[in-house]
C-alpha cells in the first residue's frame, strides 16, 4: 500500500511540474515577446512658424510617442519663432540620409519637395528630423489624441 502511495505522490508531483513548467514557457514566451525595430526611429524638433504661439507644443502632443510599426516619432524639442512666419510646413532631414525625414513627411502629409537636409552641428539631442510648422499646419495628417 505504501508503495502505491509513494507512486501516486510522484505522479501528482511530476504532472504538476509540468504543467508548472508548460505556463511558465508560455508565459515567458508572451512576456519577451520582441516586436521588430520600426523601419523608421524619428527624434524629431517641432519647430513654430505659424505666427500663433503654441502650435509645436500642439503638434508636439499629437505626434508624441506616435509609432505604426513603420515609423516611431519621439519628440525632443519645441519651439516658437516669434519673428518667423512661413505659409507651408516643411521637414529637414537632420542625420545625413534623410530616410527618417522623408518616412515622416510622407506621413503627415508632405510632399517630397517639402523635405530638405540640413545636418546640426552641435546636435547634443541626437535630432534626427526637424518638422517646421507653416500657417498650413492644420492641413498636415497629425494622429488624433
Amino acid at each position: 500500500m505504501n508503495f502505491l502511495a509513494d507512486t501516486a505522490l510522484i505522479l501528482l508531483a511530476l504532472v504538476s511540474a509540468s504543467a508548472a513548467g508548460v505556463w511558465a514557457w508560455q508565459a515567458t514566451r508572451v512576456i519577451t515577446r520582441e516586436d521588430p525595430a520600426p523601419k523608421y526611429q524619428v527624434r524629431l524638433q517641432i519647430v513654430n512658424a505659424t505666427g500663433q504661439r503654441g502650435i509645436a507644443k500642439i503638434v508636439a502632443q499629437r505626434i508624441a510617442n506616435y509609432g505604426d510599426g513603420l515609423i516611431e516619432v519621439c519628440v525632443v524639442d519645441t519651439d516658437d519663432l516669434n519673428a518667423t512666419r512661413l505659409a507651408k510646413s516643411f521637414v529637414i532631414s537632420r542625420d545625413g540620409n534623410g530616410e527618417s525625414a522623408t518616412g515622416l513627411a510622407h506621413r503627415i502629409g508632405i510632399q517630397p519637395e517639402g523635405i530638405t537636409n540640413r545636418q546640426l552641428d552641435h546636435n547634443n539631442r541626437q535630432v534626427t528630423t526637424t518638422l517646421v510648422l507653416g500657417e498650413d499646419w492644420h492641413r498636415l495628417t497629425l494622429p488624433t489624441l
